[in-house]
């Protein structure tokens, strides 16, 4: 039997690459039972604050990363892994990306598998898979009505992403 993890992706560049860490990863504990995944071994955890909010978990990041709690974890059947963003803070034609991710295995391993859905404050979105160190384009950067942009300076924006698995 398989379990899947499904989770937060946060703060990608817009390429969408990442570098694997050269030792084991940090993975740090958050609060809520969270898991924490930076993208590269030469940044700060402390610069990616959690909070967990009557609402939800809020998210101050400076570097890109995984965030995931491993109890949510689905081990057979349908299921739908949805977040809302609100993205407080971000200029007009802000080019980094946020989302959600499924399929997480071996999260805090040196070779880590999900399939990633982001969307950016430019009103578009993409499909990834990692495995390990590669990325697979899925579906490029590409604009939808659904994606709202930031249009103005000052704006917040709540994108909901979601991706859902029915049979199988």
């Amino acid at each position: 039997m398989r379990a899947f993890v499904f989770g937060l992706l946060l703060a990608v560049s817009a390429t969408g690459c990442v570098r694997e860490p050269e030792g084991p990863p940090e993975v740090p504990l958050l609060p809520g039972g969270y898991r924490l995944r930076l993208d590269g071994d030469r940044v700060d955890p402390g610069q990616f604050v959690t909070e967990e909010t009557p609402d939800g978990v809020r998210v101050t990041n400076g570097p890109g990363g995984i965030v995931w709690r491993p109890q949510d974890t689905v081990s057979v059947g349908d299921f739908r892994a949805e977040a809302a963003f609100t993205l407080v803070g971000a200029p007009v034609a802000y080019r980094e990306g946020y989302g959600i991710f499924v399929g997480g295995r071996n999260l805090d391993g040196p070779s880590p598998r999900y399939l990633y859905l982001m969307v950016r404050p430019t009103g578009e979105y993409m499909v990834k898979r990692r495995v390990g160190q590669a990325t697979e384009t899925l579906v490029d950067w590409l604009p939808h009505a659904s994606v709202l942009p930031v249009a103005a300076d000052g704006e917040t924006p709540m994108n909901v992403v979601a991706i859902e698995a029915v049979g199988g």
